[in-house]
């Protein structure tokens, strides 16, 4: 059952705009947790949009500077943490809220306040959708600061500050106000879907209905009217049986033996227009989500050499912000919370992260970028900015390659040097220039 909220209309009598059910009027159809449940579970291409804004939120993870040993992300993957971040993804984006409880031993209760000078480790996390819980305390400033979760058989309160929370799509205060149900929470991102997602159902659907009477055959009989007369059953006999030898005509010997006074053609349907129709509709919700085309239809980009990356790129940049507003806070808290874990022993307690890039290159362009730094390096061995160690240091010297280079030390220039060298203008340059530039770089 879709609950139907009606918020706000553009009304004009003499135009017949707005009045009764007007088709320009303008409706918010606010869909029901039932609702959202049937779209994702049914509608194969909302859950596709779902899941894959989801999953390119975490599929890269992250990378943490300075966690030289590892034992922070090793903390993450011992509680699972990339796949409770993605269940929570796909619950916020699909019913508009959840949360991530943590399990944490620091000697309180679930209800308590976190003390998070004494804690000992963090046991389990777990992700929760909006209808699983409910807010049942909030602070001055209208945050949540208490939540009560529904399990299996019994209901648990826990204090916001052992959750991370996730609010869904913008819902805007007036509307949040109207519906009460709201509270706290945003709408669902299937929310702002809902119409194109109807509308591109059924014209699947009328393509279907097409396909399936794609030719429709006519068999032209004699006094057809009389044999199907009132109470002309023998007519109508004749008539069925003459039917039934048509169709078996066709299905089994694929031979039809008609009359001298009948006459047979199939009238075929003109498809043309629809793949154009269709691919419009394709493009206008990729629009709304916000996926390229090339993504969330699986197709290659139309057009002479059109290769669909500057599409991709954008698309990424959008996760890229999503990743920012959406997963960087509750991230945070919960590596601050492993890092001052007492059974983890971790020293450094700044452990800034970075989203890593989903843009990932391909090994041909990854051999060409590599074969542009080693000619960029040839030039500055022979011209003696660099040495062959140096370089060999800066590609191969840490766990991958790098393209980066990283001189350590002060430059210091010798007054007589450069008063030497200023006056040596016949001699080799080069060789000035190296012998100068090597005394430059003073390594460690």
């Amino acid at each position: 059952m879709i609950k139907v909220n009606r918020i706000d209309s553009y009304v004009n009598k003499c135009r017949g705009i707005g009045v009764n059910e007007d088709i320009n009027s303008i409706k918010l159809n606010v869909l029901n947790i039932d609702a959202l449940r049937a779209i994702y579970s049914s509608d194969g291409i909302g859950k596709r949009i779902i899941d894959i804004k989801s999953e390119d939120m975490i599929r890269q993870w992250i990378s943490i500077e300075k966690d030289t040993d590892g034992n922070i992300l090793e903390a993450l993957d011992g509680i699972n943490a990339k796949s409770v971040f993605l269940r929570a993804l796909q619950l916020n984006k699909t019913y508009g809220g959840s949360i991530i409880f943590m399990m944490i031993d620091d000697a309180g209760q679930a209800e308590d306040e976190l003390n998070i000078n004494n804690i000992k480790s963090i046991e389990k996390i777990k992700a929760f959708s909006r209808e699983k819980f409910t807010t049942v305390a909030y602070d001055d400033f209208g945050e949540p600061s208490i939540f009560e979760i529904q399990t299996k058989d019994k209901s648990v309160r826990v204090h916001s500050s052992r959750c991370l929370v996730f609010t869904g799509d913008l819902c805007l205060y007036e509307y949040n106000y109207e519906m009460q149900d709201m509270e706290y929470w945003g709408f669902s991102e299937l929310q702002s879907m809902f119409n194109i997602l109807g509308k591109l159902g059924l014209s699947l659907q009328s393509i279907f209905d097409m396909l399936i009477k794609s030719n429709i055959d006519v068999l032209k009989i004699e006094k057809l009217w009389e044999k199907l007369g009132i109470n002309n059953k023998e007519g109508q006999s004749q008539l069925d049986k003459r039917l039934e030898a048509f169709d078996k005509g066709k299905s089994v010997s694929r031979t039809l033996m008609i009359d001298n006074l009948e006459d047979y053609q199939t009238i075929s349907q003109n498809y043309s227009g629809v793949p154009e129709v269709m691919d419009r509709m394709k493009e206008f919700l990729s629009l709304i989500s916000g996926i390229a085309v090339t993504i969330l239809w699986g197709t290659s980009s139309k057009g002479l050499n059109s290769t669909g990356d500057n599409d991709v790129r954008r698309y990424y940049d959008s996760i890229k912000n999503d990743q920012e507003l959406t997963l960087r806070k509750p991230l945070a808290y919960l590596i601050k919370l492993l890092s001052l874990s007492k059974d983890l022993s971790i020293a450094n307690k700044e452990n800034n992260f970075e989203f890593n890039s989903l843009w990932q290159l391909s090994q041909k362009e990854e051999a060409e970028i590599k074969k542009i730094t080693a000619e960029t390096d040839q030039i500055y061995i022979n011209n003696g900015v660099l040495d062959p160690s140096e370089i060999r240091q800066a590609r191969f010297g840490g766990e991958k390659y790098s393209s980066d280079i990283l001189i350590k030390g002060d430059i210091e220039i010798e007054e007589e040097e450069l008063i030497e060298n200023s006056n040596n203008t016949n001699n080799d340059k080069s060789d000035n220039k190296g012998s100068i530039l090597s005394k430059w770089f003073k390594k460690d």
